[in-house]
C-alpha cells in the first residue's frame, strides 16, 4: 500500500543529502581556492626572491668586470670555500678536502687564536671534528685560518658591498714588506731568487648569499676562466692602473703578482723587436710571455730541487761542512803563527771585542 508520510520521510531525507553534498562542493571549492592562492602567494615569494638573486648576480658581476675579474663557478657541496680556494692556487678543485684537513690542522695547533670564536657553546674538538667533514660549510674563522696559513690575502667580493680582504699576518709569518710597497717572500738559500709580490696581492673569491644559501666562487682574471692555471693571487693594480700590455700579458701566463717584472719581460721583448725591426704587437708580447714563462719555470725546478735537497738532509749536511771548514779555518790562522794554545785563546778573545786581562778581571770581581 502507497504510504504519504513514508514518502515525505523518504523525500526529505534526499534533500537533506543533496543539500549536503552540495555544501561539500562548496566547502572543497573554498579550499581549492585557498590552497591556489597560498601557492600563487609561495610562486611570487619564489620569483620575488629570484629575481632579487639575479639582481644582485648582475651587480656582483659588474663589480668584478670593472676591476677586470669574472666568476668561476664551483661545485656548491658545502666545500665551495675550499674548491674555490684550490682553483686561486692549484687552478683545480681537486685537492679541496687536503685544504680542508690543513686549514682544521692550522686552527688546532693555533687554538687560543679561533677557540674564543666558537658559537653556540660547542666544544672546541666537536667544532673542529665538524668541520674536518666533507661538506662542512667554512665560516669566517676557517677564511682567516686559510690566509695565515697560505700566507696570502683572501680577498672577498660581494654585491653591492666594499670589498673584505683578511690578512695573513705576515710579521708573525716572518715575511716582510719592503720600502717600496712590495712583500718578499724570503728564502733561506739565497741562490734561490726571493719572491716579490705587489703589496695588494690576494687570492679573489666572489661570495653569494642571497640565493638561499652561501656560497663562495672563484674570481678569476677577465678571459682566464677556463684556463688550467691557477687563478692567483692577483694584484688589482697590475690587471687594472697598469698598461693595456701588462694585462695582456697577464692574462696569456696567469701571472698578475709582480707589475715589476711583467713589465721588465715587456721592456725586454720591445728591447728586441727594436733589434730586428720585424716584430708586430702580438710577437712582442708572445715574446714577453716565453721570457715570463721560461723565468718562472726555471725558478720552480730550483724552489723543487731545494725542497728535495732538504728533505735528504743535503743542506743540514753542506751546512755542517761550511761549519767545519770556517773553523779549521780559524784554527789555522790561530796556530799558524806560532805560540800555541795560549796565543789562540788570546787572538780569540780580542775577535770577541775583550783581552784576556779584561776577561780576568771580570771573573775575578764575579768571584769576589
Amino acid at each position: 500500500m502507497f504510504s504519504f508520510s513514508r514518502c515525505c520521510v523518504v523525500g526529505s531525507q534526499a534533500k537533506a543529502q543533496m543539500q549536503g553534498k552540495k555544501n561539500n562542493r562548496k566547502k572543497k571549492k573554498n579550499t581549492n581556492n585557498a590552497t591556489n592562492t597560498d601557492a600563487s602567494r609561495s610562486s611570487n615569494a619564489k620569483n620575488n626572491a629570484s629575481s632579487v638573486s639575479s639582481d644582485d648576480m648582475a651587480i656582483l658581476r659588474e663589480q668584478l668586470h670593472r676591476v677586470n675579474l669574472t666568476l668561476k663557478d664551483v661545485s656548491a657541496d658545502g666545500n665551495c670555500f675550499f674548491r674555490a680556494i684550490c682553483d686561486q692556487r692549484d687552478g683545480s678543485e681537486i685537492h679541496h678536502l687536503d685544504v680542508r684537513e690543513e686549514v682544521c690542522e692550522y686552527m688546532e695547533k693555533h687554538e687560543e687564536d679561533f677557540r674564543p670564536f666558537v658559537e653556540d657553546d660547542e666544544e672546541w674538538s666537536v667544532y673542529l671534528a665538524r668541520m674536518r667533514k666533507d661538506g662542512s660549510w667554512a665560516g669566517n674563522m676557517e677564511v682567516q685560518a686559510c690566509a695565515r696559513l697560505l700566507k696570502m690575502r683572501i680577498c672577498v667580493h660581494r654585491a653591492g658591498q666594499p670589498r673584505w680582504v683578511l690578512s695573513p699576518y705576515f710579521g708573525e709569518s716572518g715575511s716582510s714588506s719592503s720600502g717600496g710597497g712590495e712583500k718578499k717572500m724570503r728564502n733561506k738559500d739565497s741562490s734561490v731568487r726571493e719572491e716579490i709580490m705587489d703589496e695588494d696581492c690576494a687570492y679573489h673569491l666572489a661570495y653569494d648569499a642571497d640565493r638561499g644559501c652561501e656560497h663562495y666562487n672563484s674570481a678569476r682574471m677577465v678571459g682566464t676562466a677556463d684556463s688550467d692555471f691557477p687563478g692567483g693571487p692577483i694584484s688589482l693594480r697590475l690587471i687594472t692602473d697598469a698598461e693595456s700590455e701588462i694585462f695582456e700579458i697577464a692574462q696569456k701566463t696567469g701571472f698578475a703578482r709582480d707589475i715589476g717584472r711583467v713589465r721588465r719581460h715587456l721592456k725586454k721583448a720591445i728591447e728586441e723587436g727594436r733589434k730586428m725591426e720585424s716584430m708586430s704587437h702580438d710577437e712582442v708580447i708572445e715574446f714577453a710571455c716565453e721570457s715570463l714563462t721560461e723565468e718562472l719555470e726555471k725558478e720552480r725546478k730550483e724552489r723543487e730541487s731545494l725542497s728535495f735537497r732538504r728533505k735528504g738532509g743535503e743542506i743540514e749536511d753542506e751546512n755542517e761542512k761550511r761549519l767545519d771548514d770556517k773553523n779549521a779555518q780559524l784554527n789555522a790562522d790561530d796556530y799558524g803563527g806560532g805560540g800555541g794554545w795560549e796565543r789562540a785563546k788570546t787572538k780569540r778573545e780580542k775577535r770577541r771585542g775583550k783581552s784576556k786581562s779584561l776577561l780576568a778581571e771580570e771573573y775575578e770581581a764575579l768571584t769576589l
